[in-house]
């Protein structure tokens, strides 16, 4: 693949993150891998899966809140340390997808949801909306 993609969502919870992720990693398997902190637990772990991920040459969807700057500036860094160690290999670009839902809409969704690996209730889980930034 001449060009990898290094996509980082960013978003409240409930706001589709996840589905939206989902489904590009469905739709195209072959060239598409999810990185999903509530699945892997440790951003270390999420680091080290998308890192082997863009050496095998596949596109990267960073699935998790990346709720103030510095959470999404260390994926800028993991993109400079593949460039970094890969000079002469694919050129990867990166972006960010705010996924811009209605907080009433998250919050619906929230309070529907059960089984959720981290996510125990809505209110909870509502309580950082206010430190996005």
């Amino acid at each position: 693949m001449d060009v990898l993609r290094l996509v980082v969502l960013c978003g409240v919870v409930g706001s589709g993150k996840s589905t939206l992720a989902c489904a590009i990693e469905e739709a195209d398997p072959e060239h598409w891998v999810r990185c999903n902190q509530d699945e892997l637990k440790k951003r270390a772990i999420v680091q080290r899966h998308a890192m082997n991920a863009l050496q095998e040459g596949k596109n990267v969807l960073i699935d998790r809140t990346n709720i103030d700057y510095r959470q999404r500036a260390e994926w800028l860094e993991l993109a400079n340390e593949f460039r970094a160690a890969h000079p002469d290999g694919p050129r990867l670009v990166t972006c960010l997808v705010w996924v811009d839902t209605p907080i009433d809409v998250c919050k619906k969704r929230l309070a529907a949801r059960t089984g959720h690996p981290t996510i125990k209730d809505a209110q909870s889980a509502m309580r950082q909306r206010g430190s996005m930034a």
